[in-house]
């Protein structure tokens, strides 16, 4: 594998790693949203329309997190296996 090769997909590995952490944040954003709406205390109408809109939105947001996933990992399969960790040395006295 050429240097080139190796750099886009550490780069691809870090990318991923960023997309990964948005992934969970939208998550976490959407599922908040949704607490808000289904929770046990009563709200008021406009909040609750207010957090579906909301949720309706982080989704798309999440497809498209999802989609960049999906074709970056089809560019580099590679990327989405964690990079080779050196051996531990052996240090027998």
């Amino acid at each position: 594998m050429s240097a080139a090769e190796e750099s886009d997909i550490a780069q691809a590995r870090v990318f991923l790693a960023l997309l990964n952490s948005e992934i969970d944040e939208l998550s976490e954003r959407i599922e908040s949203a949704l607490r808000l709406v289904r929770g046990t205390r009563p709200v008021a109408p406009e909040l609750a329309s207010a957090a579906r809109t909301d949720a309706a939105a982080l989704r798309k947001d999440l497809h498209r997190v999802h989609a960049l996933v999906e074709q970056l990992t089809r560019r580099f399969p590679t990327a989405n296996v964690p990079a080779e960790v050196p051996a531990a040395h052996s240090f027998r006295s």
